[in-house]
């Protein structure tokens, strides 16, 4: 059953942000809580967390891509 990955709200005013590097590959095991990929605002760099168990199916928007808060980043096959 496919997960998707999505950019949460990272608060007031920050609406887009840049993917700067994936953390794991699409085929790659992934387990809950892990770092999945570093991304940036204007303001701070973070990581985006794997939300369950599984294997990275598909990675939608790549290194360098500006996206929106809410936009579809990567799906989680379980």
């Amino acid at each position: 059953m496919p997960t998707n990955v999505s950019v949460p709200p990272l608060g007031e005013g920050l609406n887009e942000v840049t993917i700067d590097e994936w953390l794991k590959r699409p085929g790659d095991q992934v387990t809950k809580g892990e770092p999945l990929v570093e991304i940036s605002t204007s303001k701070a760099t973070m990581c985006l967390y794997v939300p369950v168990d599984g294997y990275l199916a598909a990675v939608v928007a790549e290194v360098g891509e500006t996206v929106e808060v809410g936009a579809l980043v990567a799906v989680i096959d379980t």
